[in-house]
């Protein structure tokens, strides 16, 4: 093979590596380029691509999470992506428009990423057990007050823990997002140059939240009670897609309250890469829709293209269908600076807020004012020095 391309990139989960391989193997027979893999570590992915951005060395093309694409367009490590480039792809509009905005700097038209795939956070139940209790689960979560209501039945019905929080940083903060959606508030200002969580629409949404959590009993905030929802001693709970691969036929999931968090991957080109053909190659090969829709489907995530997103096929599906109709009306957090430092400080108080919120003995308000008010203050503090 006449052409190389070294490629970095995280297993996005248990199998997925086999069949990354077998597709890139297939890549290599068609396009007689070689594909130099490196499989990395989630927790070694930051240290892995700050390394390669600042020596310009190991890889020409790397898959991102998206929140970490910012920081590699803020070190000036990324190559963009030509108009001609996008077009050869099928255009900027043959992918999910809020994943193609992870890539783009708020207002601004420049691509430094394509998406690939989509991860969302959708709202599972239990079919029957709602049924039970005489909820509807299309129509029980539509809105916070519907959910609270909702909630309300299923504890009157026996359901001790009616919904099964996430515990982990960052499915807290994607789940809590769509509170903050739902009463207005947002995380960041428009242009991207605030923060806005600790403002009062946002702190509304944080606070139905954590009344919510005050309702159930202490110690909620652990892995077992999603084993408890696994057993179906819990009727709901907020997850990625991948709860439903080869689900269970009385699972169902709907789009959570004010919207649902989408996350992912992203395919970026380093631009001291002097492979740009056959990086440009294998980043093509990767966003066909076949292709997506092989690793997708398998392990829970959606594709980021269009042609899939609105087939009626997909869309009929029992629990993909409902994951689409997610992503289609879902949300990114913005491209903009610092936006991982954000994200880290943000999700680590209010996963320690969520399992606090029992001992602290505070009503809800102030024990939310109490944490994301300075923290929102001591942000744009260094977002603003981030500016001058």
């Amino acid at each position: 093979m006449a052409a190389e391309v070294n490629f970095v990139m995280v297993p996005i989960s248990t199998g997925a590596p086999d069949l990354m391989r077998r597709l890139l193997d297939e890549f290599e027979s068609i396009s007689r380029i070689k594909v130099n893999v490196r499989l990395i570590d989630w927790l070694e992915q930051r240290t892995v691509m700050v390394d390669t951005a600042v020596h310009g060395r190991g890889a020409d093309v790397f898959l991102v999470a998206v929140p970490q694409t910012s920081d590699l367009i803020g070190m000036n490590a990324l190559r963009p992506f030509t108009n001609l480039e996008v077009a050869e792809l099928g255009g900027a509009e043959s992918f999910l428009a809020a994943s193609l905005r992870s890539g783009m700097r708020p207002g601004e038209n420049q691509i430094w990423a394509i998406p690939w795939l989509v991860d969302t956070r959708v709202l599972f139940y239990w079919r029957d057990l709602l049924e039970s209790a005489g909820l509807d689960g299309a129509s029980a979560f539509k809105t916070c007050r519907q959910f609270d209501e909702s909630f309300t039945i299923l504890k009157q019905h026996g359901f001790e823990v009616p919904f099964a929080p996430p515990f982990e940083n960052y499915m807290v903060l994607h789940t809590i997002s769509s509170w903050i959606w739902e009463n207005g508030g947002d995380l960041f200002s428009s242009d991207g140059k605030e923060v806005t969580f600790h403002y009062p629409d946002a702190l509304a949404g944080v606070r139905a939240y954590m009344e919510m959590i005050l309702r159930m009993p202490p110690g909620v905030m652990s892995s077992e009670q999603q084993d408890n929802f696994h057993a179906r001693l819990n009727p709901v709970t907020i997850n990625g897609g991948w709860m439903g691969v080869d689900a269970d036929p009385r699972l169902a999931c709907v789009v959570p309250p004010g919207g649902a968090y989408l996350g992912g991957t992203n395919l970026v080109v380093f631009k001291h890469t002097r492979q740009v053909g056959p990086a440009m190659e294998l980043v093509r090969f990767l966003c066909r829709p076949e292709t997506q829709m092989r690793v997708a489907f398998a392990h829970g995530f959606l594709p980021s293209r269009m042609s899939v997103l609105t087939d009626p096929e997909q869309l009929q599906h029992p629990i993909r269908g409902d994951q689409i109709r997610a992503a289609l009306a879902g949300r990114t957090y913005p491209c903009v600076p610092m936006i991982g430092l954000v994200e880290d400080r943000l999700s680590q108080e209010l996963t320690r807020l969520q399992r606090e919120i029992h001992a602290s003995g505070l009503p809800a308000d102030q024990a939310v004012r109490n944490t994301l008010v300075p923290l929102g203050k001591r942000l744009n503090l260094a977002l603003g020095s981030l500016e001058s």
